[in-house]
């Protein structure tokens, strides 16, 4: 098992023609930052995130995280995929982050987010695709400023969320009046030097798509605790070595409040976030355990408990 199947990055092209992409730790297929692609013709399936990852780099805000819109242009990719068979990854089928795409005559489906994500400056022509049962919907369009993306020719079905959903930055991500001038001296991640709102371009949508079947809830509950979902009966049946576990537990849900006596006050071990003690002495887990509050209660500072109708030791860690 690989980290990724594929991967050109920093003026590197990859021609990736024919292949049985399977199985790898991250992307199936990665391009960029600053890659060229060329895939067509493939099998990608089964990798533990996107099956085709394609964008440029990341800008990071405090705190280690990036937000939509949030890559250098500098350093986008451009790739062609074409007549690739996208499925069964752990992510989305494909996902931009930053770029010039063409996606033409896949089959995108059964992927466990979208079959398609698009952001962060990402102009994409997805035309004549087949997309179909993924889990979160078809095609998801984020933040992507002054780029394009058009959708012609595709038929987007059966999927549980929306066949596609763009969203619309104007309103929510506006910068307020007296940020503007602030603007002028200190750079927003993912923002250049002309720009002084986030926004996204429209969406072009021609009305020769197919779209049907889609925003259904079809994915089928557990008979016995009812929380469990599944999208078939297959994979009800390969998902219950793991689930029959957990089914009896969440057929009863309790919630239970603890007072936690001996823990220390939060100026001793984490000064600098400094929560309020009483929040630090809550512990609240779920449990079906009958005879709680019942019995002997223990003492204050030992480290055993004991259960009420067993005779097992339980060691507190």
């Amino acid at each position: 098992m690989l980290n990724m199947g594929v991967d050109a990055r920093n003026g590197g092209l990859a021609e990736v023609i024919g292949c049985e992409i399977r199985h790898n730790q991250s992307h199936g297929i990665a391009i960029g930052p600053m890659g060229r692609g060329f895939v067509t013709g493939n099998t990608i399936s089964d990798n533990g995130q996107e099956g085709i990852w394609a964008g440029g780099i990341l800008l990071m805000i405090p705190g280690g995280r990036t937000t939509d819109g949030s890559t250098d242009a500098s350093g986008c990719s451009i790739c062609t995929i074409t007549e690739n068979i996208i499925c069964n990854n752990g992510m989305s089928g494909i996902s931009f982050d930053g770029g010039i795409y063409t996606v033409r005559g896949n089959r995108i489906f059964d992927n466990w987010f979208w079959g398609l994500m698009a952001k962060s400056r990402s102009s994409v022509n997805i035309e004549n695709n087949d997309m179909f049962r993924n889990k979160c919907g078809g095609i998801r369009i984020g933040v992507i400023f002054s780029a394009v993306v058009s959708v012609d020719s595709n038929t987007i079905r059966d999927h549980s969320g929306p066949g596609i959903f763009s969203s619309n930055a104007h309103e929510n991500d506006a910068l307020p009046n007296q940020l503007r001038e602030i603007k002028k001296f200190i750079k927003i991640p993912g923002m250049i030097e002309d720009e002084v709102e986030i926004y996204s371009a429209p969406l072009l949508m021609t009305t020769r798509n197919m779209l049907r079947n889609n925003d259904q809830d079809i994915l089928k509950k557990c008979g016995k605790c009812h929380k469990a979902a599944y999208c078939s009966k297959e994979c009800q049946i390969e998902h219950w070595r793991k689930h029959k576990h957990m089914c009896e537990i969440l057929l009863h849900e309790y919630i239970i409040d603890i007072q936690m006596l001996d823990t220390k006050d939060t100026k001793e071990t984490l000064v600098w976030t400094r929560m309020p003690k009483k929040h630090m002495m809550i512990l609240r887990f779920r449990s079906p355990l009958p005879g709680i509050g019942k019995g002997k209660p223990p003492e204050r500072k030992s480290s055993q408990v004991y259960c009420k109708n067993t005779d097992r030791k339980i060691i507190q860690s």
